[in-house]
């Protein structure tokens, strides 16, 4: 498959249809993710309500159109979700590009079917994978924060 043959009508469209585009004014957890093959960037932030259940969520990113159509799905979905279905979409996507898992047929993920095609290009899968990677670990650091586990920062020997 030529890479042009990945940029479906179906993925440009949902380019243009990014939901919760912006930052949240206070974040439960957020996490910033580079992909080293095509420079694609973004960073999420999400609240969690008494559930545990994401109940906003907000996303910037300078991205490549199949991470942006891979952040549409996010997007679209991941509002009301609880962490497990997140992690769940993300790994499903993880088999769908590496194994060649089918692609899911419901729930709030489903949209990611449109996403099939990019299984044939493995150098972009990182790029499809990076919103919900950077997802889960928004969803970790809100978890930690929520336990009062201070995230570890690289030099930081724990003396306070």
């Amino acid at each position: 498959m030529r890479i042009e043959d990945l940029y479906t009508p179906e993925i440009l469209a949902l380019t243009t249809q990014i939901p919760h585009l912006g930052r949240l004014d206070a974040a439960d957890g957020e996490a910033t993710l580079r992909s080293r093959t095509c420079g694609s960037r973004i960073h999420v932030m999400l609240r969690l309500d008494d559930e545990d259940r994401i109940a906003a969520f907000a996303q910037e990113l300078e991205a490549c159109a199949l991470a942006q159509a891979a952040a549409a799905i996010l997007g679209q979905g991941i509002v009301g979700a609880r962490a497990e279905e997140v992690h769940a979409a993300r790994d499903h996507l993880q088999r769908m590009m590496h194994a060649g898992a089918p692609p899911p047929e419901e729930g709030r993920f489903a949209g990611l079917a449109v996403l099939a095609p990019v299984r044939d290009v493995p150098a972009r899968h990182e790029s499809v994978l990076l919103p919900f990677e950077a997802a889960c670990r928004a969803l970790a650091a809100a978890t930690a924060e929520r336990a009062g586990i201070r995230p570890r920062v690289p030099g930081d020997d724990g003396a306070e």
